[in-house]
């Protein structure tokens, strides 16, 4: 791993020229990345960001292999920015398995592929405060409120783009906390297909 990242690198420095045999060790290694799990933080963006930056750009095939209860929205909206940055973003894959929620469905949601594990669950909800400290007062809360309304704003956004469904409807189901099983999430076009294509 360590020589693979090294070679990665130096190739997008231009220390040493990507020749078809580096070319061929970068495609595999991007098309093999594992998985990212755990909580969606500024941490786990940084990743986002080396996959963006050595494969997703290049226009490399990629696959994100991907389980997380969510964690923080702006880290999620981040990392579907920077995946999303260039064209090579059509080249890119996210598979979900497990439990697939909150902020990790903004990263699921970058992919041009978006296949889930017929095991799987999908969760939406709105954003909200958590371990807020410090003076509230009416003038913070309304200024906190509007805070969350324009990331309630962009995240509705993100999910329509992908399914074609209307924003205010899926609104909605983020009030509502929904969750869908795999079929239901490919039914409503937020994930593409399932692992495996078909779920017994």
């Amino acid at each position: 791993m360590k020589k693979m990242i090294a070679l990665l690198v130096a190739c997008l420095l231009g220390i040493i020229p990507l020749t078809a045999s580096a070319k061929e060790k970068v495609g595999a290694h991007c098309e093999n990345l594992r998985a990212i799990s755990g909580d969606i933080t500024a941490e786990t963006f940084r990743a986002f960001s080396e996959i963006n930056g050595s494969c997703v750009t290049n226009g490399y095939k990629t696959r994100i292999d991907l389980f997380s209860p969510g964690g923080a929205a702006l880290a999620g909206i981040a990392a579907y920015d920077i995946l999303r940055e260039t064209e090579g973003w059509k080249n890119l894959t996210v598979h979900a398995y497990g439990y697939i929620a909150s902020a990790a469905t903004l990263v699921f949601m970058s992919g041009k592929e978006r296949l889930i594990s017929c095991n799987g669950q999908f969760m939406i909800h709105e954003g909200y405060l958590e371990d807020y400290s410090g003076n509230l007062d009416m003038s913070t809360l309304a200024a906190l409120s509007k805070k969350i309304d324009r990331v309630n704003q962009t995240m509705a956004k993100i999910y329509s783009q992908a399914t074609g469904i209307d924003q205010e409807a899926i609104k909605e189901m983020m009030a509502k906390e929904t969750t869908l099983s795999a079929e239901e999430a490919v039914k409503f076009g937020f994930a593409t297909g399932t692992i495996p294509p078909k779920c017994k």
